[in-house]
């Protein structure tokens, strides 16, 4: 008898009900995971940020006003800014930061949480922006079906080198915002391809929006990876016009349109795809058109040129200028070429994760191959070999992806307890190094509590409009702590800014530079009044005003230091500030006033050595062991043969905080001087040209002409005095 064959049974009412109850169970426990995934590794980057808090508890000198101190010079910008915003009032031409997105966001948080400390608020800001970076990684292991690779991945990028570096407590900078943003969009771009919907959708116009506004500089990686998007889909997603459309208006999310504008835009554009879809798909080339026509017209590719100058070309981004100065980018560590093995510390925590990393991102694009959107985040940090180590930090997450998913592959095929244990110890290789680095970075705050104090003080005594003249490294927190006005900061400091106060700073001649600082400062607020101070030199304004050719500069440098210059009118208080810290950068503080503007060459190099931690012994003072400055026959030994010193002084303070000085002409014909600071424990070797500049005769043995300046604090850390003229 001939056998029936078998139908497949049709699924019943019941059985429908069963599947969908079955595929609802696994996407609630796979969103239980998720987020107990995010919460663990929230909470590890969190606790591992702590480590410098409980540090810095310990040392007082950390502790000003009951809160530890931030300890990146750039966070005193955007302190500055939220404080003006919360204030309500700036001063023209000040240049807060009253624009800035993390000032902006800063002044938001204290208005919603006002029981909160400013000074706490800035601390841990970055702590707690910084962990978020787990919340995005999470997410894309989860759209990648691979939760827990998502898990692995964060723990390693969220306590990386310089990942770590940049987002520690007290890092109070745009690296919070600029870091972990990209992130959460990287994270919506992937599940774009994944599913259509609304809320992916509209989360990535968002976070594209947020990614810009809080971070510009980002147009570059951002138009990268929507090009890279591009690519992809072309090759695989070539029929799905709504993606290209999505793709389409993600570049006018990127443009330069004012955020409160460009916001309501987009979100309309992606609701027209939802609820419009044929209409926008039947005028598919006109909404393209428009957008790119839209992307080219409000920003385009002139970011992407500027910073590609400005950091593959080395051209630093400068006033508009004739004469040649010192290129600031040449002194700029995060800006200069590294090598291999601190670019794979800061990218892996190692060479040997690096190259682990490597070759799991390489089987990851292999078996998801969606995951190439990352590319470009990558190949940004990778240009870190000929950029500068600051962007080593974008390559972070995406190799931590590739470590985490080598981890998994290699224990896939393990029984249950070796492949926890094979990816426990591939964890514990990958992390150690990192959280050993942790434990050694223990980084300094920007100011010790009796420099805050210092300069708080000066706050008090100078008024809103007064200036105070530094080195731009101090430029920020001294508008902070003393809320005043200066012509340099981290912000502004190229070559013809520089030129000004190294000039001031290194010149052996004080009334050069009580001129210098008059003349300077009141020409400079003339040129706020035009609003050309941010792309008009102040030497070059300066030589105009009085009818001197660029050519003949050095005459009217020479002048300036002369009798016979008849100084601006007074408008204004102008301080000099002196830090003990500007001591170790002084030679290169030389260099942007030490060259010939016409040709750009150095016209000499200049020594000071800088010893800290001498012992002063009967026959001498050593360094190391090693003897480098012989009492009897009064010679400095900096190499194997020793040079006869011009000049010897000691300087320090007493119990009773009194300045006690004795400087003695040992040979007028001596080649070096010397200045032991028994106090500090520190002896100072300079030429004639750095012992007799400014900062050294007026920091060290406060001599000073008192028909030109006055002193008004004065101590071992930091000394101010005012401008009589």
């Amino acid at each position: 008898m001939k056998k029936q064959k078998k139908h497949p049974k049709t699924p019943t009412a019941k059985t429908v009900t069963a599947t969908h109850a079955e595929k609802d169970n696994a996407q609630k426990s796979m969103r239980k995971i998720t987020l107990i995934y995010i919460l663990i590794a929230f909470s590890f980057a969190l606790l591992a940020r702590m480590y410098w808090y409980d540090y810095a508890l310990g040392e007082p000198n950390y502790i000003y006003k009951n809160q530890v101190m931030i300890n990146t010079n750039d966070g005193y910008y955007y302190a500055e800014g939220a404080r003006d915003l919360i204030a309500g009032h700036h001063e023209v031409g000040d240049r807060s930061a009253v624009d800035e997105p993390v000032a902006i966001v800063t002044a938001f948080i204290a208005k919603i949480l006002p029981f909160i400390p400013f000074e706490t608020l800035i601390l841990f800001m970055p702590t707690f922006f910084g962990a978020l970076i787990t919340v995005p990684i999470v997410l894309i292991g989860r759209s990648l079906d691979r939760p827990l690779l998502g898990f692995l991945a964060a723990l390693i990028a969220s306590i990386t080198y310089s990942y770590y570096n940049r987002t520690m407590t007290g890092y109070y900078d745009s690296d919070m915002l600029a870091l972990p943003l990209p992130i959460f969009t990287l994270y919506f771009l992937l599940e774009s391809f994944k599913k259509e919907s609304l809320t992916i959708y509209l989360g990535l116009m968002v976070s594209l929006c947020a990614t810009i506004w809080g971070y510009p500089q980002s147009f570059t990686l951002m138009l990268g990876t929507i090009g890279m998007a591009i690519v992809y889909a072309l090759i695989f997603h070539r029929e799905q016009k709504s993606l290209f459309v999505l793709l389409a208006v993600a570049l006018v999310a990127i443009s330069q349109i004012p955020i409160d504008l460009k916001l309501p835009i987009v979100i309309a554009a992606v609701l027209a795809l939802k609820y419009l879809r044929e209409v926008v798909l039947r005028f598919f080339w006109v909404f393209v058109l428009v957008s790119l026509a839209v992307f080219g017209y409000f920003g385009g590719f002139e970011i992407t040129i500027n910073s590609f100058k400005a950091y593959i070309l080395k051209n630093s981004l400068e006033v508009n200028s004739s004469l040649k100065y010192y290129d600031v980018v040449q002194t700029v560590r995060e800006a200069g070429h590294i090598d291999f093995e601190v670019f794979s510390q800061r990218i892996s925590g190692s060479a040997v994760a690096f190259f682990l990393s490597l070759g799991g991102l390489a089987l990851l694009f292999k078996d998801r191959k969606v995951f190439i959107l990352s590319l470009p985040m990558l190949a940004l940090g990778f240009l870190a070999m000929k950029a500068g180590l600051r962007f080593t930090v974008y390559a972070v997450p995406v190799m931590a992806f590739g470590y985490a998913y080598l981890a998994l592959y290699l224990s896939k095929q393990l029984s249950e307890p070796m492949k926890q244990v094979v990816i426990a110890f591939l964890m514990i290789f990958a992390l150690l190094p990192n959280l050993a680095h942790i434990y050694e970075y223990k980084s300094a705050t920007v100011y010790t509590k009796k420099e805050a104090a210092i300069t708080e003080k000066l706050g008090e005594i100078a008024g809103r409009e007064d200036y105070v003249y530094t080195w731009w490294d101090y430029g920020y927190p001294v508008r902070y702590f003393a809320n005043v006005k200066n012509h340099s900061d981290g912000g502004k400091h190229d070559g013809a800014t520089n030129f000004i106060e190294s000039s001031i700073l290194c010149s052996t001649n004080e009334l050069f530079a009580a001129n210098m600082m008059r003349e300077a400062t009141e020409k400079y607020e003339e040129m706020i009044s035009k609003g050309r101070e941010q792309n008009t030199s102040t030497l070059e304004y300066m030589l105009k005003s009085a009818n001197i050719d660029k050519s003949n500069y050095q005459k009217y440098l020479d002048l300036l230091g002369s009798k016979e210059f008849k100084p601006s009118k007074k408008t204004r208080d102008i301080y000099l500030y002196l830090p003990y810290q500007m001591t170790e950068i002084f030679t290169t503080i030389k260099q942007f006033s030490s060259l010939d503007l016409l040709t750009g060459e150095q016209k000499n190099d200049s020594f000071m050595g800088i010893y800290e931690g001498v012992e002063d012994k009967s026959d001498g003072i050593y360094y190391e062991g090693r003897k480098i400055l012989d009492k009897s026959e009064m010679k400095v030994y900096i190499s194997s043969s020793g040079a006869k010193l011009e000049k010897y002084a000691e300087s320090s303070y007493d119990k009773n905080r009194k300045f006690t000085k004795k400087e003695q002409l040992i040979d007028a014909n001596g080649e070096f001087n010397a200045i032991y600071l028994p106090s500090m424990g520190t002896l100072i070797i300079a030429d004639d040209e750095m012992y007799n500049s400014v900062f050294v005769q007026m920091f060290f043995l406060e001599n000073y002409d008192k028909r030109l300046f006055e002193p008004v604090l004065m101590s071992t850390q930091l000394k101010i005095y005012k401008l009589k003229i």
